[in-house]
Protein backbone atom coordinates (compact mmCIF):
# COMPACT_ATOMS: atom_id res chain seq x y z
CA UNK A 1 0.00 0.00 0.00
CA UNK A 2 1.46 3.34 -1.00
CA UNK A 3 1.89 6.19 1.44
CA UNK A 4 -0.84 8.12 -0.38
CA UNK A 5 -3.24 5.15 -0.15
CA UNK A 6 -2.51 4.74 3.54
CA UNK A 7 -3.15 8.43 4.11
CA UNK A 8 -6.46 8.22 2.29
CA UNK A 9 -7.46 5.14 4.30
CA UNK A 10 -6.66 6.80 7.61
CA UNK A 11 -8.50 9.89 6.43
CA UNK A 12 -11.64 7.87 5.72
CA UNK A 13 -11.32 6.12 9.08
CA UNK A 14 -11.01 9.42 10.93
CA UNK A 15 -14.02 10.77 9.06
CA UNK A 16 -16.06 7.70 10.01
CA UNK A 17 -15.05 8.02 13.66
CA UNK A 18 -16.08 11.68 13.68
CA UNK A 19 -19.38 10.81 12.00
CA UNK A 20 -20.10 8.11 14.57
CA UNK A 21 -19.24 10.50 17.37
CA UNK A 22 -21.62 13.07 15.91
CA UNK A 23 -24.38 10.46 15.63
CA UNK A 24 -23.79 9.29 19.17
CA UNK A 25 -23.94 12.87 20.41
CA UNK A 26 -27.15 13.43 18.40
CA UNK A 27 -28.77 10.31 19.83
CA UNK A 28 -28.28 11.33 23.46
CA UNK A 29 -30.34 14.20 24.88
CA UNK A 30 -28.44 17.30 25.90
CA UNK A 31 -29.33 20.27 28.14
CA UNK A 32 -31.99 21.53 25.70
CA UNK A 33 -33.76 18.17 25.70
CA UNK A 34 -33.58 17.88 29.49
CA UNK A 35 -35.14 21.37 29.65
CA UNK A 36 -37.91 20.08 27.35
CA UNK A 37 -38.54 17.25 29.80
CA UNK A 38 -38.70 19.68 32.71
CA UNK A 39 -41.13 21.87 30.78
CA UNK A 40 -43.42 18.87 30.25
CA UNK A 41 -43.04 17.91 33.90
CA UNK A 42 -44.05 21.42 34.98
CA UNK A 43 -47.09 21.26 32.69
CA UNK A 44 -48.17 17.95 34.21
CA UNK A 45 -47.77 19.27 37.76
CA UNK A 46 -49.80 22.37 36.89
CA UNK A 47 -52.64 20.46 35.18
CA UNK A 48 -54.98 20.94 38.19
CA UNK A 49 -54.26 24.68 38.08
CA UNK A 50 -55.13 24.74 34.39
CA UNK A 51 -58.42 22.97 35.14
CA UNK A 52 -59.13 25.46 37.93
CA UNK A 53 -58.36 28.38 35.62
CA UNK A 54 -60.66 27.03 32.91
CA UNK A 55 -63.42 26.54 35.46
CA UNK A 56 -63.18 30.12 36.70
CA UNK A 57 -63.21 31.41 33.09
CA UNK A 58 -66.28 29.33 32.34
CA UNK A 59 -68.05 30.73 35.38
CA UNK A 60 -67.92 34.25 33.92
CA UNK A 61 -70.52 33.27 31.34
CA UNK A 62 -72.99 32.25 34.04
CA UNK A 63 -75.48 34.76 35.38
CA UNK A 64 -75.40 32.91 38.67
CA UNK A 65 -72.56 30.72 39.89
CA UNK A 66 -73.86 27.90 42.04
CA UNK A 67 -71.46 26.00 44.31
CA UNK A 68 -71.87 22.55 42.79
CA UNK A 69 -70.80 23.90 39.38
CA UNK A 70 -67.25 24.67 40.49
CA UNK A 71 -65.16 21.52 40.14
CA UNK A 72 -61.65 20.57 39.06
CA UNK A 73 -61.51 17.50 36.85
CA UNK A 74 -58.76 15.01 36.15
CA UNK A 75 -58.09 11.30 36.06
CA UNK A 76 -60.25 10.53 39.10
CA UNK A 77 -63.53 11.89 40.40
CA UNK A 78 -64.15 15.66 40.11
CA UNK A 79 -62.98 17.77 43.04
CA UNK A 80 -65.39 20.46 44.29
CA UNK A 81 -63.50 23.73 44.70
CA UNK A 82 -66.26 26.22 45.61
CA UNK A 83 -65.20 26.28 49.26
CA UNK A 84 -61.53 26.67 48.25
CA UNK A 85 -62.17 29.52 45.81
CA UNK A 86 -64.28 31.29 48.44
CA UNK A 87 -61.66 30.84 51.14
CA UNK A 88 -58.91 32.16 48.86
CA UNK A 89 -60.96 35.22 47.88
CA UNK A 90 -61.75 34.35 44.25
CA UNK A 91 -65.54 34.28 44.64
CA UNK A 92 -68.05 36.00 46.91
CA UNK A 93 -71.63 35.38 47.95
CA UNK A 94 -73.61 37.62 45.59
CA UNK A 95 -77.24 36.94 46.42
CA UNK A 96 -80.06 34.43 46.70
CA UNK A 97 -82.26 32.98 44.00
CA UNK A 98 -84.95 30.38 44.64
CA UNK A 99 -83.72 30.01 48.23
CA UNK A 100 -80.22 29.19 47.04
CA UNK A 101 -77.12 31.27 47.46
CA UNK A 102 -75.23 32.13 44.31
CA UNK A 103 -71.74 33.52 43.83
CA UNK A 104 -69.83 35.95 41.64
CA UNK A 105 -66.19 36.55 40.96
CA UNK A 106 -64.35 39.01 43.16
CA UNK A 107 -61.88 41.44 41.53
CA UNK A 108 -59.18 38.90 42.43
CA UNK A 109 -61.16 36.14 40.71
CA UNK A 110 -61.81 38.29 37.64
CA UNK A 111 -58.10 39.12 37.34
CA UNK A 112 -57.26 35.43 37.67
CA UNK A 113 -59.71 34.58 34.89
CA UNK A 114 -58.38 37.22 32.50
CA UNK A 115 -54.71 36.33 33.02
CA UNK A 116 -52.88 33.52 31.19
CA UNK A 117 -52.91 30.16 32.93
CA UNK A 118 -50.54 30.64 35.87
CA UNK A 119 -47.65 28.38 36.77
CA UNK A 120 -48.16 27.77 40.47
CA UNK A 121 -45.83 24.79 40.79
CA UNK A 122 -42.28 24.20 39.60
CA UNK A 123 -40.34 20.96 39.47
CA UNK A 124 -36.62 20.44 39.83
CA UNK A 125 -34.68 17.23 39.50
CA UNK A 126 -33.86 16.02 42.99
CA UNK A 127 -31.65 13.16 41.82
CA UNK A 128 -29.48 12.70 38.70
CA UNK A 129 -31.54 11.50 35.77
CA UNK A 130 -31.08 7.90 34.70
CA UNK A 131 -30.85 7.54 30.91
CA UNK A 132 -31.13 4.36 28.88
CA UNK A 133 -30.81 5.21 25.19
CA UNK A 134 -31.05 3.14 22.04
CA UNK A 135 -31.09 4.15 18.40
CA UNK A 136 -29.03 4.98 15.37
CA UNK A 137 -28.43 8.30 13.70
CA UNK A 138 -31.84 9.50 12.58
CA UNK A 139 -33.85 8.01 15.47
CA UNK A 140 -33.43 7.39 19.18
CA UNK A 141 -35.50 6.43 22.18
CA UNK A 142 -34.18 7.30 25.62
CA UNK A 143 -35.98 6.06 28.70
CA UNK A 144 -35.53 8.64 31.45
CA UNK A 145 -36.29 8.18 35.14
CA UNK A 146 -35.72 10.34 38.19
CA UNK A 147 -37.27 12.08 41.17
CA UNK A 148 -38.66 15.62 41.01
CA UNK A 149 -39.05 17.97 43.96
CA UNK A 150 -42.10 20.24 43.66
CA UNK A 151 -42.35 23.73 45.14
CA UNK A 152 -44.75 26.67 44.76
CA UNK A 153 -43.61 29.48 42.49
CA UNK A 154 -43.46 33.11 43.63
CA UNK A 155 -46.83 33.66 41.96
CA UNK A 156 -48.50 31.16 44.28
CA UNK A 157 -46.54 31.61 47.50
CA UNK A 158 -49.45 33.33 49.26
CA UNK A 159 -51.96 30.71 48.07
CA UNK A 160 -50.01 27.51 48.51
CA UNK A 161 -47.52 28.46 51.21
CA UNK A 162 -47.41 25.91 53.99
CA UNK A 163 -48.61 23.02 51.83
CA UNK A 164 -46.45 19.93 51.53
CA UNK A 165 -45.70 18.64 48.03
CA UNK A 166 -44.12 15.18 48.19
CA UNK A 167 -41.28 14.38 45.74
CA UNK A 168 -42.52 12.62 42.62
CA UNK A 169 -40.74 9.62 41.09
CA UNK A 170 -41.32 9.62 37.34
CA UNK A 171 -40.31 8.12 34.05
CA UNK A 172 -40.64 9.25 30.45
CA UNK A 173 -39.30 8.68 26.97
CA UNK A 174 -37.26 11.25 25.10
CA UNK A 175 -37.76 10.29 21.47
CA UNK A 176 -35.71 11.61 18.55
CA UNK A 177 -37.12 11.57 15.02
CA UNK A 178 -37.37 13.66 11.85
CA UNK A 179 -39.01 16.53 13.75
CA UNK A 180 -36.39 16.50 16.52
CA UNK A 181 -36.78 15.53 20.16
CA UNK A 182 -40.12 15.10 21.92
CA UNK A 183 -41.32 13.84 25.29
CA UNK A 184 -43.64 10.82 25.45
CA UNK A 185 -45.24 8.68 28.17
CA UNK A 186 -44.47 10.93 31.12
CA UNK A 187 -45.91 9.22 34.19
CA UNK A 188 -45.38 8.52 37.87
CA UNK A 189 -43.52 5.32 38.70
CA UNK A 190 -45.37 4.85 41.97
CA UNK A 191 -48.56 6.16 43.54
CA UNK A 192 -51.15 8.26 41.70
CA UNK A 193 -50.44 10.06 38.45
CA UNK A 194 -48.45 13.29 38.75
CA UNK A 195 -51.38 15.65 38.17
CA UNK A 196 -53.58 13.70 40.59
CA UNK A 197 -50.92 13.86 43.30
CA UNK A 198 -50.75 17.62 42.87
CA UNK A 199 -54.53 17.96 42.93
CA UNK A 200 -54.63 16.16 46.27
CA UNK A 201 -51.72 18.19 47.63
CA UNK A 202 -53.46 21.49 46.76
CA UNK A 203 -57.10 20.79 47.62
CA UNK A 204 -56.85 17.78 49.94
CA UNK A 205 -58.10 14.21 49.83
CA UNK A 206 -61.83 13.47 49.45
CA UNK A 207 -62.34 13.04 53.20
CA UNK A 208 -60.70 16.33 54.18
CA UNK A 209 -62.49 18.15 51.34
CA UNK A 210 -65.81 16.72 52.50
CA UNK A 211 -65.28 17.99 56.04
CA UNK A 212 -64.09 21.45 54.96
CA UNK A 213 -66.90 21.82 52.45
CA UNK A 214 -69.53 20.71 54.97
CA UNK A 215 -68.50 23.41 57.44
CA UNK A 216 -68.35 25.97 54.64
CA UNK A 217 -71.83 25.00 53.41
CA UNK A 218 -73.24 25.42 56.93
CA UNK A 219 -71.80 28.92 57.08
CA UNK A 220 -73.18 29.80 53.62
CA UNK A 221 -76.64 28.51 54.61
CA UNK A 222 -76.67 30.74 57.67
CA UNK A 223 -75.78 33.72 55.50
CA UNK A 224 -78.59 33.20 53.01
CA UNK A 225 -81.35 32.55 55.57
Amino acid sequence: MTRLARARRWGLTATAILSLAACDQQRRPGPAEIALLKQQLDAEMNAPIQSLHEEVIRSIADKWIFPEELVVTGEGDPTPVDWWLYGKGFIRLAGVVQYRGYFALTPKGAAFAKAPTPQWLAARFETPLQLNCAGEGSWANCQVSGVAAVTPTKASASLLGGLRFPPQAFQANLVYGPAGWRVENLQATQGPELSEAMRTAIFGDPESIGKARYQWALDMNRRVQ
